[in-house]
């Protein structure tokens, strides 16, 4: 405990940062672990300011009561010590997410979830002033002319906004964006201007969608997407049943010439959607786009399942997808489908199971399973056995990858030569004996008299000078 107390700060920020949210990209469905860092900031006076200044990177405002504390004398004297680099705002007044944006200028991501009526969080209010999407343009948000204010790179917009009068595109340079409420009805004007507006840098987009959809709003939102991301777009995921039309339409658009730049897609794993699976699967196979990762991911917006009922979900996607690996057309590529869980091994000897990998390995597909469980294609497996055979000195480009490393060694060009002039091979120790080759029959003895030979033999001349063969044993042999 001494040498802990003698930790410096960002050391001891890192520590905490590790301790409280998982490593890797920002998720906005993982809340950070703020009951382990309020525990380290009362261990000891060294570890409360590191504690806090982790505290007030990440702020949540998703109740009345956690935004009436956040006003507080105390709570505004803590946070102006420390820097905030994520917010979310969560079924909030207007004017409370406009004032919590004006207190944290230096954002690198935001998220707020939206609703006129309040619903989301138990409440019957409404709002009485709706809120427009012109929140978007704060300050704090897309930064300001003297570069004192950096936006913000992580957009999660789960909202229903109403309409501004100022519809010009958005132009902050977001990296990644999720959008919920598809399509937007009140506000389809905010398509174009985040898919156009943040084309240039947008990689990484997540959508979520109504149960159900306004005709002109996805009309709007299937011509933006397809005008705005399309060439730029590298991951694309769904974190609810997406709408069917939508898929559709994506259908003609994802191959390698109109989506070269398409890396990954995730789809969740829920029991009643599996036809959009369906209309995904069969873009995925049959248009040759530039993918290599398909996956199939937890829903966010659901508890976890049990391992039977996430197995028995497995089975069905793989039954949906399996029958198409015959025709999937790889287009030369390194292709693997990503499974959110480890699969034990009563699961993978299922007849299914076992089917479904043996497929996708005979097309050159890979299958990972939660983070550590991978079954590699038999092309892959065959690529490093050739890999093996080179480091050892052999011949890799001209030996048959389907060969086994085990067989007999095929004998060198010394080998050759000492069997032509003795009649057998060396034995090796790297290799187990070889049969040697009987040794040449004894040419028959030619006649004394010089007289040709009877039968179908050779008949030879007593001087040696030129051999007649005698096909059917009735021409004689010629001398010179």
């Amino acid at each position: 405990m001494p040498a802990a107390l003698e930790l410096d700060e960002p050391v001891l920020e890192r520590i905490f940062t590790f301790a409280s949210s998982p490593v890797g990209p920002l998720d906005w469905h993982q809340c950070p672990d703020y009951g382990t860092l309020k525990a380290c900031a009362l261990v000891c006076p060294p570890w409360r300011y590191p504690a806090q200044s982790i505290l007030a990177k990440h702020v949540r405002i998703a109740s009345p009561e956690a935004m009436a504390a956040i006003r507080t004398r105390e709570a505004k004297r803590q946070l102006a010590q420390h820097t905030t680099l994520v917010l979310e705002s969560i079924n909030q007044f207007g004017h409370d997410t406009y004032w919590l944006l004006d207190r944290f200028p230096k954002l690198e991501a935001f998220r707020i979830d939206y609703d006129v009526q309040r619903g989301g969080d138990g409440q019957a209010e409404r709002d009485d002033e709706w809120l427009t999407w012109d929140v978007l343009r704060h300050p704090s948000l897309v930064g300001n002319r003297d570069k004192t204010l950096t936006p913000v790179k992580d957009l999660f917009c789960k909202a229903d906004f109403q309409e501004p009068d100022d519809t010009s595109l958005l132009s902050f340079p977001v990296t990644r964006l999720a959008l919920g409420c598809l399509p937007l009805e009140h506000a389809p004007a905010l398509h174009k201007a985040l898919f156009t507006g943040c084309k240039a840098t947008l990689q990484d987009i997540s959508l979520d969608f109504r149960p159900t959809a306004d005709k002109d709003g996805l009309e709007n939102l299937i011509a933006e997407f397809q005008a705005g991301v399309a060439l730029t777009l590298e991951h694309l995921h769904f974190l609810n049943k997406p709408n069917i039309n939508f898929l559709m339409s994506m259908h003609s658009k994802m191959n390698a010439s109109k989506m070269p730049r398409f890396y990954s897609v995730s789809y969740p794993l829920l029991p009643n959607a599996l036809a959009p699976f369906n209309i995904l699967a069969l873009a995925v196979v049959n248009n040759g786009t530039a993918l290599v990762e398909f996956g199939l991911v937890e829903p966010p917006y659901l508890p976890l399942v049990s391992n039977e009922d996430h197995e028995a979900l497995v089975l069905r996607y793989i039954a949906a997808f399996g029958s198409r690996l015959d025709s999937f057309n790889m287009m030369g590529r390194r292709f693997r489908f990503r499974f959110p869980r480890e699969w034990p091994a009563r699961f993978v000897r299922l007849p299914e199971i076992a089917r479904f990998l043996d497929r996708a390995g005979a097309r050159g597909c890979d299958v990972w399973c939660g983070a550590e469980q991978k079954f590699e294609s038999t092309a892959k497996a065959m690529e490093k056995r050739k890999g093996k055979r080179v480091a050892n000195g052999s011949s890799g480009a001209d030996a048959d990858e389907d060969e086994e490393q085990d067989g007999p060694a095929a004998p060198t060009l010394a080998q050759l030569q000492q069997f032509l002039a003795h009649g057998t091979l060396p034995s090796s120790s790297a290799a187990p004996p070889r049969r040697t080759l009987p040794p040449p029959a004894p040419e028959p003895r030619a006649s004394p008299n010089g007289t040709k030979g009877k039968g179908k033999g050779k008949a030879v001349d007593t001087k040696g000078k030129r051999k007649a063969v005698d096909t059917k044993g009735k021409r004689k042999a010629k001398e010179q």
